[in-house]
């Protein structure tokens, strides 16, 4: 019995659940082998359809990433918990949770490939937005109470963003091959300035 053809548009025949299926097969792709290497076409195969199915479903592969990896991923969910009370001590386990965070080799894909995304993707940024300015501010909050919480939140963020692109996308040398110990207590004071605030 031969399998059903594709249409024009690339959508099989009959009633299906495909689009969820290309979801959970992207999903299962980027945490395997990272945003760069999980392509289309790779998808599409893992499911067993053409191409332009996963297209038709999903307008390009950032659309899809975002998508996919937004049910499992909120990297802040955790911090408050991580973080004790002696404030002292608060920027060093910013740091060390941060770069924990980006080591990780499935949580750092998605990191680096939602700021990829980022660039060129409105509702991706409009993502990092809530997460970066909204949750970090009452993580914040949380943590270093006082005024210019949403300030010192942006600052966390722009440190963040900072070592997620030199050291993990862009490996700049001699910040990439830092070793995690070593990145984490260069990290450690910057973090810790950005709680204090200019004025506390």
């Amino acid at each position: 019995m031969t399998k059903p053809r594709l249409t024009s548009i690339g959508r099989r025949t009959g009633k299906s659940d495909t689009r969820k299926d290309i979801l959970a097969a992207a999903q299962e792709l980027f945490a395997e082998v990272g945003y760069s290497n999980a392509t289309i076409q790779k998808i599409a195969t893992r499911v067993n359809v053409d191409p332009s199915l996963v297209m038709y479903f999903f307008k390009n592969k950032q659309a899809l990433f975002v998508e996919a990896v937004t049910p499992v991923y909120d990297p802040l969910a955790a911090l408050t918990t991580l973080v004790g009370s002696d404030f002292s001590e608060q920027g060093e386990r910013l740091a060390s949770f941060f770069i924990d965070l980006l080591e990780d080799p499935q949580q750092g894909q998605i990191a680096q490939g939602l700021l990829r995304a980022a660039m060129t993707e409105p509702d991706v940024k409009d993502m990092l937005e809530v997460l970066f300015k909204d949750k970090m501010a009452h993580v914040i909050e949380t943590i270093a109470p006082g005024k210019d919480v949403h300030m010192k939140a942006n600052l966390v963020c722009a440190v963040y963003v900072g070592i997620l692109t030199l050291r993990y996308i862009a490996k700049l040398q001699p910040l990439a091959s830092l070793p995690k110990d070593a990145a984490v207590r260069y990290l450690a004071p910057l973090f810790q300035q950005c709680l204090l605030g200019i004025d506390e």
